[in-house]
């Protein structure tokens, strides 16, 4: 409709702007996530926790895993910046700082011992004979790196590590543990820079380097405020030429947009979901919205129409 794929999905990924990232998450989530569901994975020998706190981001994942611990012996090893619930019956846990997540796989696949790593060499020869054992591992990922630098290095070297230990003749199986609901469909959509919907590759429309778009919409979402000083100098050269903020409550960008317009609730529209396991899945409305409450997709199509586009 508005002629460019600079999408985005989330302002949290800020490792997703480097022009690396999303072609490397789009091979490994298209090459190697797994879309089945979670309690066939969780059957493997082997399950490691990479970068994500279950117990706290997906509480009934962490229920099923220490469920298949009980009656499947699956022998659970993890790596992740905060404490969980689960790490006190680990067989292995370390913390390690969200981007780590790179060196930390280099290590391991990479069989090099470096003393001066500490906690991470002790952790790489604790997990080695765990991994050597098993037969078959499930790679659960977190979204914590995707917010440092380092997301690139850490997408890479995902990938690399789940072909080695292919290689080595180990089903591996691997699935992301989102922290919000729908980021799996929203990538699905293309809701990202310079990806087409069903993750064929696109061409980002040419933008200033360093500067603000021309036209910024933003959709039920509250991005970091433009202007977080009183400087009306700077106020002026961070914000976009247009800032349309269509939303459902009104925020701080609102507050700062030249066009508003209202949306529908949570709970007040249908549509769909697609859930950590990639299943799709189909959400009703709890509520009626007011009589005069156009759908996202209504204004759409009165925007498509006003510019003289096909809606579809």
């Amino acid at each position: 409709m508005f002629g460019s794929q600079d999408i985005h999905s989330s302002t949290r990924f800020a490792g997703l702007r480097d022009d690396h990232a999303v072609p490397a998450l789009a091979r490994l989530v298209t090459r190697q996530v797994e879309r089945q569901p979670l309690s066939s994975l969780l059957r493997a020998e082997c399950v490691f926790l990479l970068g994500t706190n279950i117990t706290d981001e997906n509480p009934v994942s962490g229920y099923l895993l220490r469920t298949s611990m009980r009656d499947h012996k699956t022998r659970l090893i993890i790596a992740s910046s905060r404490p969980s619930g689960l790490d006190d019956i680990a067989e292995a846990s370390m913390h390690v700082l969200p981007g780590d997540e790179a060196r930390l796989l280099s290590m391991m696949i990479m069989d090099q011992r470096q003393p001066s790593e500490g906690c991470i060499e002790d952790f790489v020869a604790a997990v080695a004979p765990i991994i050597a054992e098993s037969t078959s591992m499930t790679l659960l990922i977190g979204t914590e790196f995707l917010r440092s630098s380092k997301a690139t290095d850490c997408l890479r070297w995902i990938e690399k590590a789940v072909d080695h230990y292919i290689h080595l003749g180990k089903t591996v199986y691997v699935q992301f543990l989102f922290d919000r609901p729908n980021q799996l469909g929203l990538w699905d959509m293309g809701c990202l820079a310079g990806v087409l919907p069903g993750w064929k590759k696109g061409q980002l429309s040419p933008r200033i380097p360093d500067g603000p778009p021309d036209l910024l919409y933003v959709l039920g979402a509250e991005p970091v405020p433009y202007c977080p000083s009183d400087d009306k100098t700077e106020a002026t050269s961070s914000r976009p030429a247009c800032l349309v903020v269509h939303a459902s409550h009104f925020g701080t960008n609102a507050d700062q947009a030249d066009v508003v317009l209202p949306a529908a609730s949570y709970g007040e529209e249908s549509g769909t979901f697609t859930n950590n396991e990639g299943r799709l899945q189909t959400l009703l409305p709890v509520r009626t919205p007011r009589q005069d409450q156009p759908s996202a997709r209504q204004v759409f199509n009165l925007i498509s129409d006003a510019w003289g586009q096909d809606p579809s």
